[in-house]
């Protein structure tokens, strides 16, 4: 709880900051608009918090680890975004933990001793839970490497970007069916920024291998995955691919090491990309007539640029050193070199066969790519869900790492014989993006893309009209507002407006 203190200072912001707390009555502490304002804020809080116990106090017996009765939010101006997005529905009955722990980055120590997926074991420890509900060190050993593959293969999608055209890349960022955008797809700006997106596909990559290694059972009933049998097949032929059966492929050095065949380096080029922030910033604020919803992805790249770095800890898939590099593509003299290029086709093949998957019975949660969309936006708690506000920073590096991948897929550079992809023609380019894009990129599409852009235009609305998600029982609701306001809470504008256009004088 805010508690302003009686503070007197010789000048604003002195050097040194000295300055004096002055008590008054025994007490440091001001009561902002009197006492009988602060009792009632104070006991506001005491009931808050006592409300969060209660969430936090959660009954297992139901084997999901959530309360079920707290699930559904009190609050009418969150309604419409939980309603869009249905997650409530999709998610009734599922273990959320389990979920959550199924997207879990590897790292470390789960590589060296498992990672429990549903129980109360102590993560520190070794893991000791049942069979059926954890990920063994050599699958955490095994999905680690693979994550460290989604680099080369985002690598290879990077360098198509870079040599496809401008009127290519300005058809890849529209929405429309038959309307190209003003300004072309660009890279996003910060190296840091690019990792964060490239971080949620790696998230979602783990989140389908651990899935795939659960009892069917369990994966569908507990976490409601639920492959189809072109999947299965994809994800089983690169879980048992032969590349595993070389000394050093479950390192991640092994996968680090790989250099695309033209031998650019793709990272060192980031930051020179960082115009992309500016033209995306302009495009808010242009008056083209274009609607909101078409104009949503203008920013999409910003959402995540301006957080802040994670932690290391998080960081682990992340190492950029490329040192040692191999050409994949020359003659190793070994069979190295082909069961890299392999493993890497199948690898894009299943990250697409999820991005092209069809939706069923009009449901785009039915989709794995936006159900795990859907578990980025569980609570810390799990027992709600993320506001817009909150939220659509994931939307936003969904759509950026979709529109690489799909580009990859409709003219790649080099081909990818096993899946039957054949390198870009040199005429004829437009006419095979647009055949990709009207069954995927536009809106109406019923694609796992178009639930993703849909959802961000949405929740771009919804965050501007979002209050802080409290408790409050208003009593007094004139000294409240008047009160809050003084507290700096981050009330909604309206509220705002109507508190400065009351003034009345407390007695101190």
């Amino acid at each position: 709880m805010y508690q302003p203190a009686f503070l007197q200072a010789w000048t604003k912001s002195p050097s040194g900051g000295r300055y004096w707390i002055v008590e008054h009555g025994g007490s440091t502490i001001r009561p902002v608009g009197g006492t009988e304002v602060y009792d009632h804020l104070k006991g506001v809080f005491e009931r808050e918090r006592g409300r969060q116990k209660g969430l936090s106090d959660v009954d297992l017996a139901n084997g999901t680890g959530i309360n079920r009765g707290s699930q559904t939010t009190t609050f009418t101006d969150l309604r419409p975004w939980l309603e869009r997005t249905g997650w409530e529905q999709t998610f009734k009955g599922i273990d959320r933990e389990l979920l959550r722990n199924l997207t879990t980055a590897p790292s470390p120590t789960t590589s060296h001793r498992g990672l429990i997926l549903r129980g109360n074991g102590n993560r520190s420890g070794h893991v000791r839970s049942d069979e059926h509900t954890i990920s063994s060190a050599d699958d955490e050993r095994k999905i680690a490497a693979l994550i460290t593959a989604v680099d080369v293969v985002m690598d290879r999608c990077e360098q198509t970007a870079r040599t496809t055209s401008r009127s290519l890349l300005c058809w890849l960022r529209s929405v429309r069916p038959h309307g190209c955008y003003a300004k072309p797809f660009t890279f996003v700006g910060k190296a840091a920024s690019r990792r964060k997106y490239i971080r949620l596909l790696k998230r979602f990559v783990a989140m389908v291998f651990r899935a795939y290694r659960l009892p069917a059972d369990i994966r569908q009933r507990r976490a409601g995955i639920r492959f189809k049998k072109p999947q299965l097949r994809l994800i089983s032929a690169l879980w048992n691919h032969e590349i595993w059966t070389q000394h050093d492929a479950l390192t991640e050095g092994f996968w680090q090491s790989i250099k695309l065949s033209d031998g650019v380096d793709v990272q060192a080029e980031w930051d020179e990309e960082s115009v992309n922030g500016e033209e995306l910033h302009d495009d808010e604020n242009n008056s083209d007539n274009e609607s909101s919803v078409m104009e949503s992805d203008d920013s999409e790249v910003d959402d995540m640029d301006e957080e802040e770095e994670e932690s290391e800890g998080e960081d682990y898939e992340e190492n950029e050193d490329q040192s040692g590099e191999i050409d994949v593509m020359g003659d190793s003299g070994g069979e190295t070199p082909p069961l890299i290029e392999e493993a890497l086709e199948l690898l894009f093949g299943l990250i697409m066969a999820f991005s092209t998957e069809e939706v069923m019975d009009g449901r785009p949660a039915s989709t794995l790519l936006v159900y795990f969309s859907g578990v980025l936006g569980f609570s810390a708690d799990l027992t709600s869900f993320l506001p817009a506000r909150s939220y659509t920073s994931n939307l936003a590096a969904l759509i950026y790492i979709q529109r690489l991948l799909f580009l990859e897929y409709a003219l790649p550079a080099q081909g990818y014989p096993r899946l039957g992809i054949t390198r870009r023609p040199r005429t004829g380019q437009i006419a095979r993006l647009q055949n990709v894009r009207q069954e995927y990129l536009v809106l109406g599409s019923q694609s796992p893309f178009e639930e993703l852009f849909s959802l961000l235009a949405f929740g771009r609305a919804m965050a501007g009209s979002e209050t802080p998600a409290s408790g409050f029982e208003i009593d007094r609701p004139i000294d409240l507002i008047d009160s809050i306001n003084r507290f700096d809470f981050d009330f909604d504008r309206s509220i705002r407006a109507a508190s400065r256009s009351i003034s009345i004088d407390y007695k101190s």
